[in-house]
């Protein structure tokens, strides 16, 4: 188990480290999951999923990357919070 923190953006994609490599997150984020909550990645069917311990009935399916280099880390940005515009009529 580990706790993700803060995602960065790596070519365009929002990721994580962890055990050495980057992780990118493919599906979208599912809205009771935070990023303090204990996951873990497990190889499920031919790919890789992130499950939370604490809501284990989801998965968010995430890619995997190369091993991580230190000059690639000090590069990435951090990923901002996303917010919904809000939907309105249109007359």
């Amino acid at each position: 188990m580990f706790r993700i923190g803060q995602p960065i953006m790596v070519g365009g994609m929002a990721s994580f480290q962890f055990g050495g490599f980057w992780f990118g997150i493919v599906d979208p984020w599912p809205a009771v999951w935070l990023y303090s909550d204990p996951v873990y990645v497990d190889y499920v069917d031919g790919g890789y999923f992130l499950f939370d311990q604490l809501h284990p009935d989801m998965s968010v399916a995430v890619s995997v990357g190369d091993a991580v280099s230190p000059t690639c880390a000090a590069s990435a940005a951090p990923v901002a919070p996303a917010a919904a515009a809000p939907v309105t009529d249109q007359p």
